[in-house]
């Protein structure tokens, strides 16, 4: 199931809280840095008391109270980024992560098509050297190639 676009969080979070998914856990990667914040505000704008098991201003998990579903951050059991995930199980090359541009993922840009974005929107600055020299070249070889906003943001989000 794939939910897209600006309504996405809405549409996922009343999918995964809802009364067929009462008492499932979800896993999510790293979610103690991002996603755990906005799911908790849709949460509070839904009126359910949301719980949480925070570690200083992180989160490790989230639960829908009434539904008994909880969210856990895989990251507390796998501390590795989502990349290195396939490799650490064995799996086939074809699920690596690969780069995308975070920081051009906005509203003007949902349908983009064109060339590709600068390679600061990947934001090298926050890579380690190894593998901004392998961003980098990659980056490189893209010269002259198109880049379709959402043809790449499934990919990245598979």
């Amino acid at each position: 199931m794939v939910f897209k676009g600006y309504d996405s969080l809405k549409d996922f979070c009343s999918w995964l809280f809802s009364p067929v998914h009462k008492n499932f856990t979800a896993i999510a990667h790293n979610m103690k840095r991002f996603d755990g914040q906005f799911i908790m505000v849709w949460m509070l704008e839904q009126g359910a008391a949301p719980g949480a098991i925070p570690n200083e201003s992180k989160l490790m998990a989230v639960m829908h109270t009434a539904l008994n579903i909880k969210i856990i951050d895989s990251f507390n059991f796998l501390p590795m980024a989502l990349s290195k995930l396939p490799s650490f199980f064995g799996l086939s090359e074809l699920l690596k992560k690969g780069f995308f541009p975070h920081l051009f993922n906005c509203r003007d840009n949902q349908q983009y098509f064109g060339s590709f974005p600068d390679a600061k929107y990947f934001i090298p600055d926050q890579m380690s050297s190894k593998v901004r020299d392998k961003f980098l070249a990659w980056y490189e070889a893209q010269k002259g190639e198109i880049f379709d906003f959402q043809a790449e943001m499934l990919s990245y989000c598979r």
